[in-house]
């Protein structure tokens, strides 16, 4: 996959549902009511951040992927212990609503830093991609995933000559997510 805007999201575990089950599910959302929220938690991707990356790609007539791709260890993404469900989300962090009935659950470690990406597909796949050949929206500069900060806006362009590059660039990709006006959103 080659595409200018993207969001990289080191995808792992919920609670006690594996990989699986969460695509499983969010796909089962998709085709009940067209679109599913996915949680995340990462300073490197608020909601303002996300929407407007975004508009700004498609004022490119551009449109923007999320990759979900594998850790770089088997341990690399700490799972979500905590299985809370949102009841609630806002585009803006002013006007909330109620999220909809047939919406399946929304879960997560919720609280005030968390938010989701709006889908109205998500294809799985089994791929690989190099991170290298992306860099980070807000700095301009190489990758760095972390703990905490496992989700992030990403452009194309090539830093495998950066010094201070992400160690191991080839990641697997395990799902493509179809991003859905208005994006990301907040949910408590």
């Amino acid at each position: 996959m080659k595409k200018k805007y993207i969001i990289f999201s080191v995808i792992g575990t919920n609670a006690d549902e594996k990989i699986e089950g969460i695509l499983k599910r969010k796909i089962d959302d998709i085709n009940k009511i067209g679109f599913t929220f996915w949680v995340y938690k990462s300073n490197q991707a608020s909601p303002k951040t996300v929407q407007d990356f975004c508009k700004k790609a498609k004022t490119e007539n551009k449109k923007v992927f999320c990759i979900f791709i594998k850790p770089s260890t088997p341990n690399g993404a700490r799972p979500t212990k905590i299985k809370l469900s949102a009841k609630e989300f806002s585009t803006d962090n002013k006007k909330w609503k109620k999220l909809p009935k047939k919406l399946g659950p929304v879960t997560g470690a919720i609280n005030r830093n968390v938010y989701a990406l709006k889908f109205s597909k998500i294809e799985k796949i089994n791929s690989s991609i190099n991170l290298w050949d992306y860099a980070d929206y807000l700095t301009k500069k190489s990758i760095r995933i972390r703990l905490g900060n496992s989700t992030l806006c990403a452009i194309k362009k090539n830093t495998n000559r950066e010094v201070d590059k992400i160690r191991t660039p080839i990641r697997r990709v395990i799902a493509v997510g179809h991003l859905h006006k208005p994006f990301c959103i907040w949910v408590r």
